[in-house]
Order: C-alpha cells, then sequence, then structure tokens
C-alpha cells in the first residue's frame, strides 16, 4: 500500500494517533513496528515508541568540536506501567523496555569527522529509568549506552541498503551481512555522500575500533550542563592551535549534516560547547484525547559527559572525555491502553471515527443502535470514496477525476457531521464524543483538500 493511501486510511479510521507518524512518514522519517510490551496492570497504555530520524537531529560530542553536527537515528520502546484512568503519570518498565527495544536503537550512523570516517552502532545496555505523562506528553527517560565505533573509508562511512528510497527493500552493500535482505529506513547526506540505511546492514566486526559507554538522560524538557566533565582537556578549541578562546557565535549552514549550535567567534564554520550547554525539547498533548494510538511529535535533548575511549586517536580527534549534547526530533506513539469511558453514558465505547465503522458510538442507546447503524454506513461509504480516489490517483487517472471523487468523499463526509448536530441536538450524544468524531471527520477532510 502507498504512504498516502496508508494515511488516509489511518484517518479514515479515525485513529488521529496515527496522522502524526503519516506527517513523519511522508517527511521521510522511518517508523517502525513496536515489540510487544506486557499489559499495563492499571489500564493505561503499556507501550511507548520514540522515532526519530535524521531530519532536525543534532549530535555534538567531545570538546574539539570535530565530532560535533552528526546527524542521529533512534528507535525506543518504553514499556509503562502504573498509569491508569486520572492517573496519567507513566513509570518506565525498565527491563522490559530494555527487551522490547532490542539490541539497536536503529541503523548504524555514518560520521566524518576531520576526514576520519567512523560508523557508529548503538545498543541500551541496561534497565531503562524514567517516566511518561500522557496528558502532557513529556518524557524524561535515562538509557545507558554502548556505541561500537569502527573506522571506515569516507566514501563508504557505513554499509548501505541498497533500496533507493524509504521503505524501498534490497540488499546490504558492505559490511557484515553484504548482499543479505534489508529495508532502507533513512536516506542522509553525510559529507556529501548519500547513504540508504538500513538496522539489517551492520559494519564489520574486523573495523571495530573502540566501544564507548555513556548515559543518555532524554528529556521532553530542558538539558543543561556547566563547567568541564571529569579530566577533559579544555573547554573548546576557539583558540590558534587549538587553545581556548570565546564560543557563542552563530554557526555557518553545514550541509547534509546536524544542526549548528554553537561556534567559535570569528569562525563561524568551527563548532564548540561554550561555557553552558544547553539544548531545549518539546512535548504536545497526544491525541486523540479518549483512544489508542495517541501520537505526538516531540522533541528529547540531552546533555552528558562521555568518558575517554581505549583509542587515542577517537580521543584526540573527538576530544574526549568530553561533554554530549543531542537534539532528536520524534515521533511518539502510545498505545496498548484501553479506550475512555463516553462522557454520555455509554461505558467503554471510545470517542472517535473509528467505532463509527464498527457500528458502534457515543451515544444513549446501546452499539448497534439506529444512530451507530446510520453513522456507521456514512462513515464506511465516504471511506470507500476516499479509497477509490487514490486508486484513481495512483493509476494516473486525470486530476479532474480524481477530484470529482474527491468531492463526492468530502460531501459524504459533511453528511455525517450534519447527522451528527442532529443527534447533539435531540440529545442523543455526548459533546466529547462529538468533538472527538468532529476533529477525525475534519483532520481527513483537511488532509484531502491540501
Amino acid at each position: 500500500m502507498s504512504r498516502p493511501s496508508r494515511c488516509v486510511d489511518a484517518v479514515r479510521t479515525g485513529a488521529l494517533a496515527v496522522i502524526a507518524v503519516c506527517v513523519a512518514v511522508l517527511s521521510g522519517a522511518q517508523v517502525q513496528a513496536a515489540p510487544a510490551c506486557p499489559p499495563n496492570p492499571q489500564g493505561g497504555p503499556d507501550t511507548l515508541t520514540l522515532d526519530g530520524g535524521f531530519a532536525g537531529s543534532d549530535l555534538d560530542f567531545g570538546w574539539t568540536g570535530s565530532a560535533h553536527n552528526a546527524p542521529s537515528i533512534m528507535h525506543l520502546t518504553l514499556c509503562l506501567k502504573g498509569c491508569g484512568g486520572a492517573d496519567t503519570f507513566c513509570d518506565v518498565d525498565g527491563a522490559a523496555s530494555l527487551a522490547a527495544t532490542g539490541a539497536r536503537l536503529g541503523a548504524p550512523t555514518p560520521v566524518v569527522s576531520n576526514g576520519v570516517a567512523t560508523c557508529v552502532e548503538s545498543s541500551p545496555t541496561g534497565a531503562f529509568v524514567g517516566t511518561a505523562d500522557l496528558a502532557t506528553g513529556a518524557i524524561g527517560v535515562d538509557v545507558h549506552l554502548k556505541s561500537r565505533i569502527h573506522l571506515t573509508d569516507r566514501t563508504a562511512a557505513c554499509p548501505v541498503c541498497s533500496g533507493a528510497t524509504v521503505g524501498a527493500t534490497g540488499t546490504c552493500q558492505g559490511g557484515a551481512r553484504d548482499g543479505q535482505p534489508c529495508v532502507t529506513e533513512n536516506v542522509v547526506d553525510v559529507a556529501g555522500v548519500p547513504y540508504a540505511l538500513s538496522s539489517s546492514c551492520r559494519p564489520s566486526d574486523d573495523e571495530l575500533l573502540v566501544e564507548l559507554d555513556e548515559d543518555l538522560p532524554l528529556t521532553t524538557g530542558t538539558a543543561s550542563r556547566s563547567g568541564l566533565c571529569p579530566s577533559q582537556l579544555r573547554p573548546n578549541p576557539c583558540g590558534p592551535a587549538n587553545t581556548v578562546g570565546s564560543c557563542g557565535a552563530a554557526c555557518a549552514p553545514s550541509p547534509g549534516t546536524g544542526i549548528g549550535q554553537q561556534c567559535c567567534d570569528g569562525n563561524p564554520a568551527r563548532s564548540c560547547f561554550g561555557d553552558t550547554i544547553t539544548r531545549v525539547g518539546s512535548a504536545a498533548v497526544p491525541t486523540p484525547g479518549d483512544a489508542f494510538p495517541r501520537g505526538e511529535l516531540a522533541t528529547l535533548v540531552a546533555t552528558a559527559c562521555v568518558p575517554g575511549t581505549a583509542s587515542t586517536l577517537v580521543n584526540g580527534v573527538s576530544g574526549l572525555p568530553g561533554p554530549l549534547a543531542a537534539v532528536l526530533p520524534v515521533v511518539a506513539t502510545w498505545s496498548g491502553g484501553a479506550a475512555g469511558p463516553c462522557a454520555s453514558g455509554l461505558a467503554g465505547a471510545p470517542c472517535a471515527l473509528a467505532p463509527l465503522a464498527d457500528g458502534s458510538v457515543c451515544a444513549t442507546g446501546e452499539p448497534g443502535g439506529p444512530l451507530a447503524r446510520v453513522l456507521a454506513a456514512r462513515a464506511a461509504r465516504a471511506g470507500t470514496y476516499v479509497e477509490r480516489a487514490i486508486a484513481l490517483r495512483d493509476a494516473g487517472a486525470s486530476a479532474n477525476k480524481v477530484a470529482r471523487k474527491l468531492g463526492t468523499a468530502i460531501r459524504a463526509l459533511r453528511d455525517v457531521e450534519k447527522r451528527l448536530s442532529r443527534a447533539i441536538h435531540r440529545g442523543d450524544v455526548g459533546m466529547p464524543c462529538a468533538d472527538a468524531i468532529r476533529a477525525a471527520v475534519d483532520a481527513l477532510i483537511v488532509h484531502l483538500t491540501s
């Protein structure tokens, strides 16, 4: 199924959480299926997946600035417990989250610093510790990582997948799984070289240079630290011959990499850490409010200290021991929880467009009653028109023909809203449920007309 039709189908079924995921998929981020977490005994969500691609990400580590502005990929699965009903504050089940996330946080990351090319694999190595608030979308989790740094070639820093676009299948080119099947998860440009990356395509063990242990305290709030890390040689490379100077200037654009945060005064091409390192995250209220899955677009940030490695090359080029700062935009998807009750009294009935297709509705009548059947039929009819319009477009039909079919779908959706208004006037449906249904319908109409 094509990406647009997947997204339209997600909106049609009322899964508003998936709208955020569709936005990310259409912009190029890879969304991975969540491994199973144990059920939340309190009835709240049991799984929170965090998926981030290269776009907008930034990883800076070491005092020399040579290993700054690297893009990053991340996939975490947080298993949740201790929340449900009115209690929206969830605890992270550390051991279960470690098992659900698996062996790696995402595809290997190519990094080129001062002409030295490396391929970095990151794996979680200990139970996660953290919390997540369903009411606000705020997330805080400490992850202990082991990063395996492979010394490679600048023209092929990491193995690639032969699939040219995100979601395309192919075979690994180079590395430990050369010739094996893969699916491209991200397509990025690093130091002028394009990479189609896949977590299935790993670097060879004989290229392993060093392993690095690090703690990553991720938050959607603000991460900040001041002063030198233990055993750090100097704060920045902004003076002559890598001596200490002033760091605080805006950075010149650096195409194909991460985001330049701060650069040396007088040298906007030289990244550095100032006396205080600050990164600002963001969270959003997951939607929809009465059904799962729910989604949000969030930004996780972290600041920390990275110890030195056993490699004098890595330590010298990167400036380790030294600070680390990360900015990781993610699609956060909450799932596994029970749907909220209807305000109008139909206990347990979810309030969204999806239940309409199942013949139930948030109403004073029982599921499958006359109102539910009428709205279900109208919603299903609108969905059929949408699918036909997408099929016509994919088949190369004229724009006018596609537009006519989309117009029919929109009229059918407006008919759902009209009948819903009548039901509200008669008192047959509660306002919270009506608002949720309207939001689902409006989201689809906006998607179709954009």
